[in-house]
């Protein structure tokens, strides 16, 4: 059966929205991921049910950052449920952000065969 063919990728998917003018402040997790990046944490998650602020949170930390590290942003919905989608999107925003990607992550997702690893032994 041959590979089928990747559907074009939603660029805007990967814009970061502006920071809000009028924004409840949480200077507290503002402070958590200043933290994170000074620990060396290459990932954040923000998680919390929908319409609690994440993305506000997230778009008002990068707006008052003060360094040059890369950003990569990625908006999910539903759709991007199926991981060989996922993953695409993941790779495209990191390469927009100018991380290089691996040859080799590339192909496998090219393949359709994410790498499987065993996370924890019984």
């Amino acid at each position: 059966m041959p590979a089928q063919q990747p559907s074009p990728l939603l660029t805007t998917k990967f814009y970061i929205p502006p920071a809000r003018a009028a924004w409840v402040a949480r200077p507290r997790l503002l402070r958590r991921l200043d933290r994170a990046v000074q620990l060396g944490h290459r990932l954040a998650l923000v998680a919390a049910p929908a319409g609690y602020g994440k993305t506000t949170l997230a778009a008002a930390w990068i707006a008052a950052r003060k360094t040059d590290a890369p950003i990569a942003w990625l908006s999910v919905d539903n759709a991007d449920n199926d991981p060989q989608r996922f993953f695409a999107y993941a790779l495209a925003a990191l390469r927009r952000s100018g991380l290089e990607i691996s040859r080799r992550a590339e192909d496998r997702l090219q393949q359709g065969k994410p790498r499987r690893k065993k996370w924890a032994s019984a």
